[in-house]
């Protein structure tokens, strides 16, 4: 090794143990989070200023024991001035802003102090993770490392540090907690800031910074055409395209809100405008997808999605503007799992199946990916890799009720009846009021001769849902297996006075009664389904057999015939029919 060599190292590491830096940050009643913040940023600074703009918690006295330097200000209803006192008390060359709901990856403390020494920058982006609900995490990229000396905060919310000279990006690390909170939390935190935008509006309404973060306000607060009005007004103005990435948060937003204001044919000229600015945006692209799966154009939506899972490839770390966030950053499982439930929807199982394991495989403890990967599986009529699919789930501690619930429904159908009981009984122990369930147990029950409990079932079930047609026909069922037929022919003639979206309750109900020899009331549920389903030629047999039955050999005889002239070959129908001309003939 040289001695020119051996001579930087030193110098090098004299630099390194002598840098300086301080935290800085504004608090108001963060004792909840304050404690984490510090702890994770105690071994990284030399020094820790704080400015409390009226706590009256415990924030002072736990940023004390961390030897913060605390001081005391009146909030002014402006976080830049806040920030920029909190400036006045630093001593060192370098400040470090955290807000008391973020914290330090601590694996990265080194890489924060080697940042210090880069001569050529002023500040220092790093990457910020919101935590944000349901598990999702969005990413962006700001300046949280800056020289004391050169900066100063601007604007009265979501304020911008203002640093001339170049700026650098390190992989340092922060976590952001503070868009995860209780829902009455974040109304009080959307309302507090939405104040405090209309305001700083007021007075600069053509800063865009501001406008876009208006938008994503009332898109947060779910006031999606308060979020779409305000966004195509920003999109309007002259200068929208001086910062190219408000520009695509704002479209973003607009596009967002107005998918789930169910106005999805409105995104594609939007989307389409701003992916001419950025091809490898996700959220853009994301929004597209969205917007095809809306209309039903799923082989788009897998175009879409496949672009999406391609430009987080390609820009991983590398964004197109330091202010930009990705909202859709963490959603890999989520693409994957729409891309296929994109090909089920269409038919095509295998790409189906291949990318909801994938889903999986990128996050093993979301649910959703199971339940549609078992339903590729019974839509092909395999029900055992239904049941082991929705069983993984179980033995990964996510199942609900719905989970337990069709378990239940396909052991049932394979045969393995006390097992399917068991978790008939898991889901109603996680929703004791689900009338589906109370239905399906009454059917296992049933299928088991336990026909009183049975019975019990069904009745819980209609206590819960009065209209369940279902359960008042396999209540029936079981009031006919109870000799109870007066009370059971009541509950037929409800159904058939019914009006229901799927008549296939009828032909089940002409199955029922025909199982129990009660022909007339089986003819008249299978006219009924037939007005909807005149070419189902099982339902056409059965009423003519059901005529046949009751001595009304011409009416069969023109029901078999009109089975024939759909399926020539249907043999039930053939069968019958010739047996039904020798019955005739030594009738007459």
């Amino acid at each position: 090794m040289s001695r020119n060599k051996i001579t930087w190292e030193k110098k090098a590491k004299k630099e390194l143990n002598n840098a300086s830096l301080t935290l800085c940050m504004i608090v108001k009643n963060e004792e909840e989070h304050i404690a984490r913040c510090l702890q994770s940023v105690k071994d990284a600074v030399d020094d820790i200023v704080v400015v409390d703009t009226g706590s009256t918690d415990r924030t002072v006295e736990i940023c004390k024991s961390f030897g913060a330097k605390v001081y005391h200000h009146p909030w002014q209803d402006s976080f830049s001035k806040a920030r920029n006192q909190a400036l006045k008390y630093v001593k060192t060359e370098w400040a470090l802003q955290l807000d008391a709901d973020e914290e330090l990856d601590p694996a990265d403390i080194p890489l924060l102090r080697q940042a210090l020494y880069e001569k050529q920058f002023n500040s220092i982006c790093v990457t910020i993770f919101n935590d944000l609900p349901e598990g999702i995490i969005s990413k962006f990229y700001y300046r949280r490392l800056y020289r004391t000396k050169m900066a100063h905060y601007e604007g009265r919310v979501h304020n911008q540090i203002v640093v001339p000279g170049a700026v650098g990006m390190r992989d340092i690390r922060i976590y952001h907690h503070g868009y995860n909170l209780p829902p009455e939390k974040m109304a009080a935190k959307y309302e507090r800031t939405e104040k405090l935008l209309l305001g700083q509006i007021e007075e600069e309404p053509a800063n865009i910074f501001y406008r876009f973060n208006l938008v994503r306000v009332y898109r947060n607060k779910q006031e999606y055409d308060r979020a779409i009005s305000e966004g195509l007004t920003a999109l309007q103005m002259p200068n929208v395209r001086s910062r190219i990435g408000y520009y695509l948060m704002i479209v973003n937003d607009v596009c967002h809100s107005m998918l789930l204001a169910q106005r999805a044919h409105k995104v594609f000229p939007l989307c389409s405008e701003a992916l001419k600015v950025d091809p490898l945006n996700m959220d853009l692209l994301f929004a597209m997808a969205g917007a095809y799966v809306s209309i039903g154009a799923y082989k788009n939506a897998i175009l879409y999605y496949q672009k999406w899972l391609k430009a987080k490839q390609k820009t991983d770390g590398k964004p197109i503007d330091l202010a930009m966030s990705v909202d859709t950053y963490s959603l890999d499982a989520v693409v994957l799992e729409n891309i296929g439930k994109c090909y089920k929807y269409i038919g095509q199982y295998d790409p189906a199946i291949e990318n909801l394991e994938k889903a999986i495989a990128a996050n093993p403890g979301r649910l959703s990916p199971y339940k549609a990967l078992a339903l590729c599986y019974i839509e092909q009529h395999d029900l055992a890799k239904a049941t082991h699919v929705l069983e993984r789930s179980v033995s990964k501690n996510i199942a609900d009720s719905f989970v337990f619930y069709k378990l239940g429904v396909l052991l049932r159908e394979l045969g393995h009846f006390d097992q399917a009981q068991k978790y008939m009984q898991r889901s109603l122990q996680l929703d004791e009021d689900a009338p589906d369930v109370w239905n399906a147990n009454g059917q296992l029950l049933l299928v088991r001769g336990k026909t009183v409990e049975a019975l019990q079932n069904f009745n819980r079930c209609l206590q819960i849902n009065p209209n369940h047609l279902g359960a008042k026909l396999n209540r029936s069922h079981a009031l006919l297996l109870l000799q109870k037929n007066q009370e059971a022919q009541k509950e037929l003639i409800a159904i058939l006075s019914s009006e229901p979206q799927d008549y296939g309750i009828f032909s089940e109900a002409g199955e029922l009664c025909c199982t129990h020899h009660l022909f007339v009331p089986a003819i008249s549920f299978y006219e009924k389904y037939l007005q909807q389903k005149p070419n189902d030629v099982k339902a056409l047999h059965n009423l003519a057999s059901c005529y046949a039955q009751t001595g009304n050999f011409d009416s069969a005889r023109i029901g078999y015939s009109a089975v024939l002239n759909i399926n020539p070959s249907y043999q039930p129908t053939v069968q019958s029919l010739e047996y039904l001309q020798k019955i005739s003939a030594l009738v007459e």
